[in-house]
């Protein structure tokens, strides 16, 4: 059985998303980034880079879109999930390396950085 660590405020989604279309059986499990979920011991003896998404398999943790996303692709060849050879590979890849770096860094970063000053602030 496959298990998802995730925060719906993180990259998580892509992985979320990928389970899905793979039709593979899971659990998901929220890790509350606003309690610090991600620094318990009991998380960070799964993972230790305490960040999420984390795909447990066994006794396995996988972490990183990437290696999630490509791990979930292999799983399933037959959904074609990402090309499997070759430059068509590479490219897919490539993508989802500047979407998950990418995304992180500007349009999650825009949108809470202003929310975080009110916080910090006070209102």
């Amino acid at each position: 059985m496959l298990k998802l660590y995730y925060n719906p405020g993180s990259c998580s989604l892509a992985s979320h998303a990928a389970l899905e279309e793979a039709g593979l059986p899971y659990e998901a499990e929220l890790i509350d980034l606003t309690q610090n979920a991600q620094f318990s011991d009991a998380y960070r003896q799964k993972n230790p880079w305490a960040r999420v998404p984390a795909l447990q398999i066994g006794d396995d943790v996988l972490t990183e879109n990437i290696a999630i996303l490509n791990h979930i692709a292999e799983l399933v060849p037959e959904k074609a999930l990402l090309p499997t050879e070759g430059l068509a590979r590479a490219r897919a890849l490539e993508w989802l390396g500047l979407c998950c770096k990418d995304w992180r860094q500007s349009e999650v970063g825009c949108r809470s950085a202003p929310i975080r000053r009110l916080l910090r602030n006070g209102g």
